[in-house]
């Protein structure tokens, strides 16, 4: 280890400790290379002195009150902007400006991962709280956003909040159009469900009438289509005509006539 460490006039203080082994016994050069070492990071830079905000912002659509706690100090900031990641980010600057490291948090809410990449990539720290882990004060029955926001950043700067995963933006797009997929895959199956039972209500029977037994193939579908016309009453007619045009464009959908794991191909 010698050359490495703390230097000290050229020589490291682990050579100074080599030199004079009694000083190990007073702590000494270890108390100060311990003291280097815990203000240099990784690359060898100071590391910065500037005291922790830990801020919370309650997040609303009218409004985003937000409240800072300097824990060194007790220092407590409180603000309100509007519901606009510009302008949180101009509110923050006045507020701190360079005198402080800003740590950040908020629910998981509506915005979903928008604001955490957004302050992510102006460079302050950011973690989005799971709401059903944040802890709850017995008694407490008083609730506003500005309270709510005070009470994240206490619990924020005590480490009591659990943040959640939060993915790249190529994993949250697979997992959007997932849900979507299965939102219209469900309403196809309802919409064919509804179909045959409004068939039966007006008396259209496929099966008995054609021969065929299965349903949902191109020939049913434009049977029933041919059969809505002979309709006379016009209101039913209007009725299956509409269900039929709701679900021929979902099943004309690309996406819904793949199988679901054909998605992670493109990615």
């Amino acid at each position: 280890m010698r050359g490495s460490g703390c230097e000290q006039g050229g020589e490291s203080l682990i050579d100074i400790m080599d030199d004079y082994p009694h000083l190990s016994g007073a702590g000494y050069p270890h108390k100060l290379c311990l003291i280097e070492t815990i203000n240099l990071n990784e690359g060898g830079h100071p590391m910065s002195s500037k005291n922790i905000v830990y801020v919370g912002v309650d997040v609303d659509d009218t409004a985003f009150h937000g409240a800072g706690i300097v824990r060194e100090s007790g220092e407590l900031f409180e603000f309100k902007c509007k519901p606009d990641q510009g302008v949180l980010r101009r509110k923050l600057n006045e507020l701190f400006g360079d005198g402080y490291e800003i740590h950040l948090c908020y629910e998981a809410c509506y915005l979903g991962y928008s604001l955490y990449r957004f302050l992510r990539k102006a460079g302050i720290h950011c973690d989005i709280i799971a709401p059903s882990l944040i802890p709850v004060k017995a008694g407490t029955r008083v609730k506003t956003d500005r309270l709510d926001a005070i009470k994240l950043a206490e619990y924020y700067a005590k480490d009591l909040l659990t943040s959640i995963y939060v993915p790249d933006e190529t994993d949250e797009e697979v997992r959007d159009i997932l849900r979507s997929r299965n939102i219209l895959v469900k309403q196809r199956k309802m919409l064919k469900t509804h179909i045959l039972s409004a068939c039966k209500r007006y008396d259209i029977r496929f099966q008995e009438e054609t021969g065929f037994k299965t349903n949902w193939t191109d020939q049913h579908i434009a049977w029933l289509k041919t059969r809505a016309t002979t309709f006379q009453r016009p209101l039913c007619q209007t009725d299956i005509e509409m269900l039929l045009a709701h679900y021929t464009g979902l099943s004309e959908s690309r996406e819904l006539q793949k199988p679901a794991t054909s998605i992670f191909e493109h990615y």
